[in-house]
């Protein structure tokens, strides 16, 4: 991934990756889900920044974004984001809902050193994909999706 081979490039191509992987959890120009970190404000145009924390994502976690689980005295089971937390009650973020418990209610709370973010993301992308996705997390600003061909 050197300067030279990252300037061939396809960001929109990088695009469409984002949306269809990292969307799910991280927000990028104000599209996707908050369930991670926002990416806009990030240090995404540092290449080594960015690799490795899409290869090693559980080296460096923040608080906000450990794993936890909640257990309820009645057995429901939670993996989670604290977003919250009083002396009354839980402030729950998952990837679909978020929701709240009361604290009267919970029978234990483990806080993990793992990211939800999977290792081995990029596994699966070969290195033109991998180009174009951190060229387009590198953009600073919104970039246009590709034209879809129409017959």
């Amino acid at each position: 991934m050197t300067p030279n081979y990252l300037e061939t490039d396809d960001a929109r191509a990088g695009r469409v990756l984002f949306e269809e992987t990292c969307a799910t959890c991280h927000v990028l120009f104000g599209e996707g889900n908050d369930l991670g970190p926002d990416l806009t404000g990030s240090g995404r145009q540092d290449t080594d920044y960015v690799l490795s924390n899409l290869i090693g994502p559980n080296a460096t976690i923040y608080e906000a974004f450990r794993l936890t689980t909640v257990l309820t005295k009645i057995g429901k089971f939670f993996g989670c984001f604290i977003v919250h937390q009083n002396d009354k009650f839980l402030a729950l973020r998952m990837q679909e809902t978020r929701m709240r418990v009361d604290l009267s209610d919970v029978a234990e709370i483990h806080t993990s050193n793992t990211s939800m973010m999977p290792e081995g993301m990029l596994a699966s992308f070969n290195d033109e994909q991998v180009r174009d996705l951190l060229r387009y997390l590198a953009s600073p600003q919104q970039v246009d999706r590709p034209q879809v061909e129409t017959r």
